[in-house]
């Protein structure tokens, strides 16, 4: 039989373990870290490779009581996450789908979240590390915020993203928490805007519900100045629907819809395009005009934005054509086309043999130059420019729409059948036209991607207006303090700005320069880096 160990026995045996612990920590991890996070097969990037949450979490345990070589494992994990972002945003843009770049970066987000929540007890220390990473890469790609405002867009669209409502709401989450680390937020918002009305004027979105929703994960990131024309697009909307209901109580026959957009709100041109409407088309126009001034609600001045308007067509192709002597107007056409605008007009073949009947949904423009074949057998490019008042590069899109895909599918033959569209070429109604259906949209040849012209218009439109929100901000700013120094009126605006962009020093003190020249603001006499607010 043994005695039981004393209370001094005791004591010693606690000490002694401490002690061995403490030097077993202190030479094989302590003193080892580098070698251990860079050990071949088992190595810290092997592991956030390969998903290896249970080695990673006994890692972090193991070293987060060592608070100095902890930093070594942080430096090691931005490392490899810099390097995986790096390698997803730096891909040839030519060959880069929107879509696909950023789901491929929610993926990424997801695994380091899944590091960050399972393996790294959501440590203040990672998740700082995590985020900068994330800020550093996502904006080296000029094209983030364009590309993230279109994955927004094609969840967004009816019919297309196939989710419920809570999966939508989960990408839509996920989205938002790449957004916060864009630093050029107003860019996306002057994507996300064009995108938004195009939704709302098509038809397109999922939902109002959604749209507000989406607009109030906004509102908490930047605040509601950054939304507040996103929210009047909405209103719009649905002061329209209501001018609409009411104009069709009053005149029942007029199958037309009419949104009234607030200029300051969407994304219109600073001059209206030119469009000679069809008769039919502008009779609709002039009696809902009518209407909105006898309205209390209802708007006193309107004017046409043919470029985002659509109709519904029907037209009736003729396997044979009358003989000279009809007296109908139509009877020397292959096709007689009437827009759905006005329901109290007629469509008929004359002198056929048989017919065929499709009603096309078509642009504002491709209505104007389809009407005219009601009167015309064959027309050059140029008598239709001259006759739709079209501006010659909306003209050629819409002609290319209509002369493009499989001979039987072309809806106008042009001679000569080259691909390029000059003034002299004739174009003609195809009289073999088939189509599977009745109901068949024409679509547009304009691509998805910007061409360099437009991609130009929008970073001048950006840029500009970056200029005036410097300006606003610094004559705020002067008015609240009244006088202040160079370098500090500078990282003030700073401040204020970064939530939407990030200003340059030179762009500021361009600004100041022209605010100066303006009298808003000057230099005080006793010392030329100082401004006074002018009254």
């Amino acid at each position: 039989l043994h005695a039981p160990p004393t209370n001094c026995c005791k004591k010693d045996y606690n000490s002694t373990s401490k002690k061995i612990i403490r030097a077993f920590k202190e030479h094989l991890i302590q003193n080892n870290i580098k070698a251990i996070l860079e050990m071949e097969n088992s190595r810290l990037v092997f592991m956030l490779r390969n998903k290896r949450t249970n080695d990673l979490a006994c890692m972090y345990n193991s070293l987060k009581k060592f608070p100095d070589k902890l930093e070594t494992m942080l430096d090691c994990l931005s490392k490899y996450l810099r390097e995986e972002g790096c390698s997803l945003v730096k891909k040839d843009e030519t060959n880069l789908n929107p879509i696909t770049y950023i789901q491929s970066l929610l993926d990424l987000k997801d695994r380091f979240d899944l590091f960050l929540n399972k393996c790294f007890a959501n440590d203040k220390m990672f998740k700082q590390t995590i985020s900068s990473g994330f800020k550093y890469f996502l904006n080296l790609n000029p094209k983030t915020p364009e590309y993230l405002s279109l994955f927004i867009d094609d969840n967004l669209k009816r019919g297309v993203c196939g989710m419920d409502k809570d999966d939508l709401e989960s990408v839509l989450d996920k989205a938002i928490a790449l957004f916060r680390f864009l630093q050029d937020k107003d860019v996306f918002e002057t994507y996300y805007r064009r995108l938004l009305a195009k939704r709302l004027l098509h038809n397109k979105s999922v939902s109002d519900d959604i749209e507000k929703n989406m607009i109030s994960k906004l509102i908490l990131v930047c605040g509601r100045q950054f939304t507040y024309k996103l929210e009047g697009m909405l209103k719009d909307m649905a002061l329209s629907n209501f001018m609409m209901d009411s104009f069709k109580k009053n005149c029942n026959n007029m199958e037309l819809s009419v949104c009234v957009l607030t200029t300051g709100y969407w994304p219109l041109p600073a001059t209206t395009p030119k469009c000679n409407m069809p008769s039919v088309a502008q009779l609709a126009y002039n009696n809902y005009q009518n209407f909105c001034i006898r309205e209390p609600k209802g708007h006193q001045q309107l004017r046409l934005q043919p470029q985002l308007g659509w109709a519904d067509i029907t037209a009736v192709f003729n396997e044979t054509r009358q003989d000279n002597s009809a007296t109908s107007s139509n009877a020397n056409n292959s096709i007689v086309v009437s827009p759905s605008l006005n329901s109290g007009t007629s469509v008929k073949s004359i002198g056929t043999l048989s017919t065929r009947k499709y009603n096309f949904q078509v642009s504002t423009y491709q209505m104007a130059i389809l009407m005219l074949f009601n009167t015309y057998e064959k027309i050059t490019m140029e008598t239709i420019m001259n006759k739709t008042e079209i501006d010659k590069e909306d003209l050629t899109h819409a002609l290319q729409s209509l002369v493009m895909g499989k001979p039987p599918q072309r809806v106008l033959l042009k001679s000569p059948n080259t691909s390029e569209i000059e003034l002299s070429h004739e174009f003609s109604v195809n009289e073999l036209y088939t189509s599977n259906k009745f109901q068949v949209k024409i679509i547009s040849t304009s691509t998805k991607s910007e061409s360099e012209s437009e991609c130009q218009k929008t970073k001048d439109t950006v840029e500009e207006d970056r200029m005036h929100k410097i300006e606003a901000t610094v004559v705020c700013i002067m008015k609240a303090r009244k006088k202040l120094k160079h370098d500090t009126l500078v990282i003030e605006v700073v401040e204020q700005l970064r939530s939407r962009f990030m200003p340059s020093s030179k762009l500021i003190k361009e600004r100041i320069e022209w605010l100066i020249k303006k009298e808003y603001i000057a230099r005080t006499l006793e010392d030329q880096n100082t401004y006074s607010y002018v009254v």
